[in-house]
């Protein structure tokens, strides 16, 4: 599952730990709100994916447009991590 990747990527002994990049979403709102909650001017964001990923980036754009930060939800687990 994508859960269990993201959990072995951030287990992985030889990756930078300096900048954990790693996070897990359940859902689009968990993602959406997960990259537009630490988002500043300036800053990119990225949507990779296959399939319906690519329902996300009007998603992100109208919350960042709309001026409004979204909330994560508790299942959301930890705030995205920035460097």
């Amino acid at each position: 599952t994508a859960e269990r990747l993201a959990e072995r990527i951030k287990a992985d002994k030889s990756a930078d730990k300096s900048c954990p990049r790693v996070e897990f979403a359940p859902d689009f709102a968990a993602a959406v709100a997960a990259v537009t909650s630490p988002a500043q001017p300036g800053d990119l964001i990225l949507t990779l994916g296959a399939g319906s990923v690519s329902q996300l980036a009007p998603q992100i754009l109208g919350v960042l447009e709309g001026g409004k930060r979204a909330e994560i939800p508790a299942e959301a687990g930890k705030k995205a991590n920035t460097c």
